[in-house]
């Protein structure tokens, strides 16, 4: 028999009252759509993380008891709406793998089995496809968890070694030199965490300075600047020495123009 909310509300206290009315009246299920910016034809997902979602429905169903709650986390799991990210979702699915394993919600879940192969595979497929950056956050979460299968270490080991094979054409596609550096201390940090060989690790490194010494040339230097200054100013003397020159022409055209209209001028002309 589910408990009633009247009857719940110490356990409501932790995750909110509001909460469990906006779940139960189904708007937490729903998705939302905006305008996206520059563009009011097309439509941008604007709600929280799946993860998040999934989360909140866990813990209402803790605390509710109430299988509703149970049939609506599949859904989002199985199908999530703009997919898992690696940034927005990786941690958060962590945490969820970790507490279906250790028995956190104190009773089995209905869907466990399938759930847990739900989320293994989305956090497969967040490392698989995770940056530099994104990998290097994930060691630190999967070293700090407990329960993960080894299938979630294979997957990072052999994204950390694709990552290194492809340095040079993934520092071709970054033009930053702040981030640039962010990817030579991750590098190094998940080279010491998977026993990268040193010669793999320099090289990566070497190429990514090589990278951000050609990103340091091709800024303008200050030299070029006074160049530009001092053409400048001689353009400015060849105007005004043209400038004088036209003004000296225009005052002798005016006095030749005078004389020829002159009487005395053309008297002298009729005789």
């Amino acid at each position: 028999m589910p408990r009633s909310p009247r009857k719940c509300g110490l356990l409501l206290s932790r995750c909110g009252k509001s909460r469990y009315r906006c779940a139960l009246s189904g708007t937490a299920f729903r998705w939302h759509w905006r305008p996206r910016a520059g563009d009011a034809r097309s439509l941008k997902y604007n709600d929280a993380a799946n993860s998040k979602r999934l989360q909140m429905l866990m813990d209402l169903w803790k605390f509710m008891n109430d299988r509703r709650f149970a049939g609506s986390v599949m859904p989002i799991a199985r199908n999530p709406q703009q997919g898992f990210g690696s940034w927005s979702d990786g941690e958060t699915l962590i945490d969820l793998f970790c507490s279906l394993r250790d028995r956190d919600y104190c009773q089995p879940f209905i869907y466990e089995s399938e759930l847990l192969g739900l989320l293994e595979k989305a956090l497969m497929d967040s490392i698989r496809w995770g940056s530099c950056d994104m990998l290097s956050t994930f060691v630190d979460s999967v070293d700090a968890a407990n329960g993960l299968p080894p299938s979630i270490i294979s997957a990072l080991h052999a994204a950390v070694l694709e990552d290194f094979e492809q340095n040079t054409s993934r520092i071709r596609e970054d033009d930053i030199e702040s981030s640039l550096s962010d990817r030579i201390d991750a590098l190094e940090k998940l080279g010491s965490r998977f026993v990268v060989s040193d010669s793999v690790l320099d090289s990566a490194v070497s190429a990514i300075e090589n990278c951000i010494g050609e990103l340091k040339s091709e800024v303008v230097a200050p030299p070029l600047r006074v160049f530009h200054l001092r053409i400048s100013v001689i353009e400015r003397r060849l105007m005004t020495e043209l400038f004088e020159t036209f003004s000296s022409l225009s005052l002798i055209a005016g006095k030749t123009w005078r004389t020829v209209r002159s009487p005395s001028f053309r008297c002298a002309g009729q005789l």
